[in-house]
């Protein structure tokens, strides 16, 4: 896996409001009850992030919150399923385009699966001896 991460600030600005980023231990499901990984709270202008996700999957996340939020600001009325596809192929788009931080890596790509089920982080090539990726 690589060694990227997506700046997550302490508040997002979506149009005229300020949600504040937080990472509480656990996340329950406002609508199903179940244990997430994140949430987006419009009401309280609020986006959980769960505490313990690893960097990449912290990014996912917000990313994912984040559209939840955008969705909300703008009534788009984006199924689950769509804010889940579109946080994946952004994802891919910033890894690909180089628009977040790569730490310690030098060239990484991303690939999103057939039928748009999710999306992986590979290095090109393979890693050298100091740490740096061959290209091919």
């Amino acid at each position: 896996m690589s060694n990227w991460r997506l700046l997550i600030p302490e508040q997002l600005k979506v149009g005229g409001l300020v949600y504040e980023i937080t990472r509480p231990e656990s996340i329950v499901d406002e609508n199903d009850g179940e244990p997430c990984d994140g949430q987006t709270l419009s009401g309280l202008q609020s986006i959980q992030l769960l505490a313990q996700l690893s960097k990449q999957n912290e990014s996912l996340t917000f990313l994912h919150e984040m559209l939840h939020a955008v969705d909300d600001f703008a009534t788009l009325k984006l199924t689950e399923d769509e804010v889940r596809r579109l946080s994946q192929a952004l994802l891919m788009v910033f890894v690909n385009n180089e628009l977040i931080e790569c730490l310690d890596c030098d060239e990484w790509q991303a690939v999103a699966t057939p039928g748009g089920t999710g999306v992986t982080v590979e290095a090109l090539g393979e890693p050298t001896s100091a740490g740096q990726v061959a290209r091919d």
